[in-house]
């Protein structure tokens, strides 16, 4: 439930844009180049103070863990806003293309408030799951999709201009998702004794979080800077109308990145406790029940959703994702080798080998931006081919990290019992 209700609230935004400027897709190409930075500030938040911190809090009692959350999101706010300030890379690009000037402003004010509180709405539902209260968390999405609906129809009628709803209602929708979980937290939480609230806080200074948060900050911030990258390229070379329909494919398909996020927040405490206890069998159980669920929901959500054809709603209401025939399923695919390498990515981080993943994270990025560059030099003049660079480059970066995150999990499950040496 909680990963359909926030899948349902950043799709309906994203489908909104797609409808809206159906007939103008370099338009949707615009608004695709300041997603991708968003993936970018989230990312920056996300690995190097929300994922360490999480794992921070598996020290802490059940029960207890929501009841800090309102101290987590101020301890780590200062980074949110920081990574906020990716919000410039697509304006200054947008800027000196010409010809997009009047989306910039609208884009980039709101982009920058959904940068912030995403990222943060985002783990306080991890931990609310982290603290058996999958319910709770499920609530929080509930309000994000209310509010979502509301705001998108509030600026529609009332602002009338899709350049501050595209952004704006997501925006809005996180703020009013984030403060009802932050008040939940705080009501239904247990105490907290004053030697744990004491060691947690120290464990969740910035310095401590950064130990490995910053070997993941940066890992993920190449991933969503290379992925910004590719996008830029598309548009360079065959233009935004190209990007433009690469990023309604990539709004259908996004339900499967949002239903692997939701599993990561349910298996990923798991997954790095048993990776932490070297217990090889437990993660591997963990991670095959991930594929049961991953793996025949995107299967489905292809068959459903993946092609045109005449009992797919998606060909009436987003039109452009289906110019290029298959572009909707091959995002599918890919979005779904990126959330199968996620047991693993996390088993890596529970056994302390974030310079590993970096490493692994490194090359499989390189592998991408590849492949995407080669399809798009190829395709500059041949529309089905450049529409499939960015896509077909993510398909490769999942494959990629899927092989190379095993080899690195099998050394650690391997090799001896080491002691880890922190800078």
């Amino acid at each position: 439930m909680d990963a359909g209700l926030a899948s349902l609230a950043s799709f309906v935004t994203g489908l909104y844009v797609v409808r809206i400027w159906a007939q103008e897709p370099d338009k949707i190409g615009v608004y695709g180049l300041f997603f991708a930075a968003m993936g970018i500030a989230t990312t920056l938040t996300t690995q190097w103070v929300c994922v360490p911190a999480e794992k921070a809090a598996l020290d802490l009692p059940g029960q207890t863990r929501r009841r800090l959350a309102p101290v987590i999101a101020r301890k780590l706010s200062p980074v949110a806003l920081l990574g906020g300030l990716a919000v410039a890379a697509p304006a200054l690009w947008v800027l000196s293309g010409g010809g997009y000037d009047q989306l910039v402003g609208p884009l980039t004010v709101t982009a920058f408030v959904a940068f912030v509180v995403s990222p943060l709405q985002d783990h306080l539902r991890r931990l609310l799951h982290m603290d058996a209260a999958s319910w709770m968390a499920a609530l929080v999405s509930a309000v994000q999709l209310g509010a979502a609906c509301v705001a998108l129809l509030s600026l529609h009628l009332l602002v009338g201009d899709p350049a501050w709803a595209a952004f704006g209602a997501l925006a809005l929708a996180n703020i009013a998702s984030l403060g009802t979980g932050l008040v939940l937290a705080r009501v239904t939480g247990r105490p907290v004794d004053d030697d744990a609230r004491a060691a947690f806080l120290a464990a969740v200074r910035f310095s401590v979080l950064s130990r490995s948060g910053r070997w993941l900050g940066t890992a993920g911030v190449l991933s969503t800077a290379t992925n910004l990258v590719v996008s830029a390229i598309v548009a360079a070379v065959a233009g935004e109308a190209a990007l433009g329909y690469s990023e309604a494919a990539r709004t259908i398909a996004q339900p499967v990145v949002v239903v692997s996020m939701g599993l990561r927040a349910i298996f990923g405490p798991g997954s790095m406790e048993r990776a932490k206890a070297r217990d090889r069998a437990g993660a591997v159980h963990i991670s095959n029940l991930f594929m049961l669920v991953l793996w025949p929901l995107t299967l489905l959500f292809v068959a459903l959703f993946g092609f045109a054809w005449s009992l797919n709603p998606f060909v009436a209401l987003a039109p452009a994702a289906y110019v290029v025939g298959g572009l909707v399923a091959v995002s599918v695919v890919a979005n779904g080798l990126n959330g199968a390498a996620f047991p693993l990515r996390l088993e890596l981080v529970g056994a302390d080998r974030e310079r590993a993943l970096f490493s692994t994270d490194a090359l499989s990025n390189l592998l991408m931006l590849a492949a995407s560059t080669l399809l798009a030099v190829i395709g500059a003049d041949v529309l089905m081919v450049a529409a499939m660079a960015r896509p077909a480059g993510m398909a490769v970066l999942g494959l990629a990290r899927w092989i190379l995150y095993r080899m690195a999990v099998w050394s650690h499950y391997t090799d001896a019992p080491r002691q880890v040496v922190r800078a």
